[in-house]
């Protein structure tokens, strides 16, 4: 069960983002510049995982930080920006996407949570991106999010 949800977990998460992307009414002004943000985005996140992997940056060298969970954490990322009501099910998803990965053999538990540090500087400078150049004026009135 795990070797199937660690193979089949990303793909799916990726259709997600594309689907709410192009059938969706999300809080973002225009979904086609979103969609090139937030692919380029994975891949440059992948692309940082993947130079850790390569300078060997922790013990069990070869495998930190996992490019699966970077994947998975950065797409996870811009499902919850372009609709926020599915934060908790991305949450769940990811937690679930990592056990799986250590379940199935692929990482060690360190690997899963190093991949944070890829995703999360992606994913902090494509907010800054989307927060200025596609969000409408207004939308992140916390005031008018709690009411």
């Amino acid at each position: 069960m795990a070797l199937i949800l660690a193979e089949y977990m990303n793909p799916a998460i990726f259709a997600i983002l594309l689907g709410f992307v192009f059938l969706t009414r999300g809080r973002v002004r225009d979904r086609f510049a979103f969609a090139a943000v937030s692919v380029l985005s994975i891949a440059a996140a992948c692309f940082l995982a993947e130079q850790g992997k390569a300078a060997h940056m922790f013990q069990n060298s070869g495998s930190f930080p996992s490019g699966h969970e970077t994947f998975g954490l950065t797409c996870g990322f811009f499902v919850v920006v372009w609709a926020r009501w599915t934060f908790s099910v991305v949450t769940v998803w990811c937690i679930i996407l990592g056990w799986a990965l250590v379940a199935a053999h692929f990482h060690h538990t360190v690997d899963v949570f190093g991949s944070i540090i890829p995703s999360g500087i992606v994913c902090a400078i494509a907010w800054l991106s989307i927060r200025t150049n596609l969000l409408p004026p207004g939308s992140l009135d916390v005031r008018r999010a709690i009411a």
